[in-house]
């Protein structure tokens, strides 16, 4: 019942911020023990310009919300930004998988439209 559901949400959820972390060489911002259902992956930028696009593309492009935060939290350190993702219950390992490589393309094309300018 609930506490599969619950721990489903929690495992989905621990193991996309593992497969996206490895796959953007970047890092989880919390430790295991202190997430639920939601993890915190910085992203594979420094630029906050590049990282507010992409936000905004993964919503308005491909209506995928996505919280994204710049570097807000002092004690984190300087991460000019970072993913915020939740697992639900429909979502399956694969959903990550395909962020994890739509927010690469997205990356890519912005920094070959910044080259041309």
């Amino acid at each position: 019942g609930e506490e599969r559901i619950k721990n489903y949400n929690h495992d989905l959820a621990q193991y996309g911020g593992r497969y996206l972390s490895r796959l953007w060489k970047t890092k989880i911002l919390s430790p295991e023990n202190m997430q639920s259902s939601i993890t915190n992956i910085q992203l594979p930028t420094n630029n906050f310009t590049q990282c507010q696009i992409i936000v905004g593309q993964l919503y308005n492009t491909y209506n995928t919300m996505v919280s994204g935060a710049s570097n807000i939290i002092p004690e984190l350190g300087n991460i000019p930004c970072y993913l915020r993702l939740s697992a639900q219950i429909y979502q399956e390992k694969n959903d990550w998988h395909v962020l994890g490589a739509l927010v690469l393309n997205l990356l890519k094309e912005l920094i070959e439209i910044q080259a041309i300018q």
